[in-house]
């Protein structure tokens, strides 16, 4: 799982308060969501309506059972790249 390296080491308080005292919170140096939730949420909604317009386009999930799927996803990128570099 993604949050397994947190679990092998031993939580703390960012102020090295002890974990039973009032104000406690062992949070430190763990990872701060909120960075793309509240900072990121244009891009969050972009990627999302990608995601949308490719489940309508196609269906939903559909692109996992694609054949080849990775190396022919990563040659639409390239295409894409290439048709935003055209002048």
């Amino acid at each position: 799982m993604s949050g397994d390296h947190n679990m092998h080491q031993k939580e703390r308080d960012p102020k090295g308060l002890d974990q039973h005292a009032p104000g406690a919170k062992l949070d430190a140096e763990k990872q701060r969501p909120s960075l793309v939730f509240e900072d990121m949420f244009r891009a969050l909604n972009a990627v999302i309506a990608v995601g949308e317009y490719g489940a309508k386009k196609y269906s939903y999930g559909g692109w996992l059972s694609v054949e080849q799927g990775e190396q022919r996803y990563t040659n639409a990128m390239y295409r894409h790249i290439l048709a935003e570099n055209e002048d």
